[in-house]
């Protein structure tokens, strides 16, 4: 007599420098994974990736994912998507095409064109728990709008999709070619009011930013639709430095959770009220539902693991980095 299925929930990241599948029992044991390298194209304040290659490897992770399950009577019941955050991608709403490379959220182009800003900068905070930066989308957005012919054109022809990366991936990945994007990625923009939890006008309209180009934003957990290649529900869908506070479970709630990467981050659960006692951090989303949501108190160091690279590839300097790898990959509780 067979045994039974073993039901597995089907974990999916899209990183910086690789994409990922995981399948995970329902009793936490970590059954399969799959990993596939992408490339990050740098040049000066330029960091842009190729949008078709991120999809690519994620539908990759997913075919490898998806064979394996089938080989060893896995059965996936539920997926859940994480991405970088503040990656801008441009897209054509009618077939998915991208209409320029992926702003990578290392890419600070736009930065001098955030001066006629300045004055607006505490209100941006205000609305939206973020400081007036160009390792947002907004300024990235309005650069592609500015400086990318095909983006215009589909902006003024009603075909533009302009968001975070989380869009263009669900639009792809998903039944149906839906427009929309999670909370916590649309967080990421200084677009979203994270205090009304929507995009907000009056943040869009000074960037130059088109209110109807942004896809519909919802809850971190939500029904977004079922996958293209086997048809599992997608559940769940986070940034990835957000996601990664619950990797060890709910965090207690008062606890650090410091998460080293291609950036280096501290995250603390709080409110948006906490942002006046704290007004060096910036205010998230951890996770949200139809019913309300949880939020984030964070501190960013948004090169630290690039400048480590850097500083490892120096002569004399990989030796000294050697412990960094072994605390590289959990949340760790800080009490």
């Amino acid at each position: 007599m067979a045994a039974d299925p073993v039901r597995a929930i089907l974990a999916l990241d899209q990183g910086t420098h690789a994409s990922r599948a995981q399948l995970w029992a329902l009793d936490g044991r970590l059954l399969h994974e799959t990993r596939v390298a992408v490339a990050l194209h740098r040049e000066g304040e330029r960091v842009e990736q190729d949008a078709g290659e991120l999809l690519g490897s994620l539908r990759e992770c997913l075919e490898a994912a998806g064979g394996w399950a089938s080989e060893h009577a896995v059965v996936p019941v539920a997926a859940g998507l994480a991405t970088q955050r503040s990656t801008v991608v441009a897209y054509d709403r009618r077939d998915g095409a991208p209409l320029a490379p992926a702003l990578s959220w290392q890419d600070t182009r736009a930065a001098a064109a955030l001066d006629r800003h300045a004055d607006r900068a505490a209100e941006i905070r205000r609305r939206t728990g973020l400081r007036l930066s160009p390792h947002y989308g907004a300024s990235k957005i309005a650069w592609l709008l500015a400086e990318q012919p095909a983006v215009r054109t589909a902006a003024e022809a009603g075909h533009l999709v302009a968001g975070p990366l989380a869009s263009y991936l669900l639009h792809h990945l998903l039944t149906g070619r839906p427009v929309l994007v999670d909370e916590v990625n649309a967080a990421r923009t200084l677009l979203w009011n994270v205090r009304e939890r929507r995009w907000d006008p009056e943040l869009a309209a000074p960037f130059g930013i088109p209110p109807g180009v942004l896809p519909a934003a919802h809850p971190t957990l939500h029904d977004y639709g079922g996958l293209h290649q086997g048809g599992v529900p997608v559940t769940a869908v986070n940034g990835d430095q957000n996601a990664a506070c619950f990797a060890a479970g709910t965090p207690p709630a008062d606890a650090a959770i410091v998460n080293l990467g291609t950036g280096g981050f501290v995250l603390v659960e709080a409110d948006p009220r906490a942002l006046e006692r704290a007004p060096e951090l910036l205010v998230g989303v951890a996770s949200s539902d139809a019913a309300g949501c949880r939020w984030l108190l964070e501190g960013t160091v948004n090169g630290a693991g690039a400048a480590l690279e850097w500083l490892a590839e120096a002569e004399g300097a990989a030796a000294s980095l050697e412990p960094w790898p072994a605390c590289a990959e959990p949340a760790l509780f800080l009490n």
